[in-house]
């Protein structure tokens, strides 16, 4: 039987529906508002207090900060945006050290996929698809030539640290 406590609950609940927002709004006009990875990274404190397990939040804090760094140099060399870089500086905090390379791997992997998507037919059939159901803003999304990276982001996020926090009371 799970021991369900409402503190993990809603912080599960924020976490993932930050993330939704984030990818929501990255596939909307190619922007995570700062708002979302600030809200991420301001309730990573209350999971560390109301976890029942040991949280390296040390460690989590050094790979949020490295993660930073690269991205805000990958942000100058202009290969990632701005709103991107922050996103998984957010998400690597709560992923800490045990899940970063799950992060990066998973982000990457999601990533190839919405540009093996973008470089196809494959992105016409499902914009119409998408239109066709009245998601314009999806379809949108997929007629641009730029990739919303915060999805690969959000969907990696979620797989590696939406996932875990699902396990309340453990």
């Amino acid at each position: 039987m799970v021991d369900l406590h409402i503190t993990d609950l809603a912080i599960a609940t924020l976490f993932i529906g930050l993330l939704c927002v984030a990818a929501g709004s990255d596939i909307a006009d190619l922007r995570i508002p700062n708002r979302i990875s600030v809200a991420l990274a301001a309730l990573y404190p209350f999971h560390v207090v109301a976890s029942t397990g040991d949280v390296d939040w040390q460690g989590a804090l050094m790979v949020a900060l490295l993660s930073f760094a690269v991205g805000a140099l990958g942000f100058m060399g202009g290969f990632v945006g701005g709103g991107d870089v922050k996103l998984f500086a957010a998400v690597a905090l709560w992923c800490g050290p045990a899940g970063i390379f799950d992060l990066i791997i998973l982000t990457g992997v999601i990533g190839g996929l919405l540009g093996l998507v973008m470089v196809t037919r494959l992105r016409f059939v499902l914009a119409w698809s998408f239109q066709a159901v009245g998601a314009t803003v999806v379809r949108n999304a997929f007629l641009r030539h730029v990739i919303p990276y915060g999805v690969a982001i959000a969907v990696a996020g979620f797989i590696v640290a939406g996932r875990p926090l699902m396990t309340f009371g453990r």
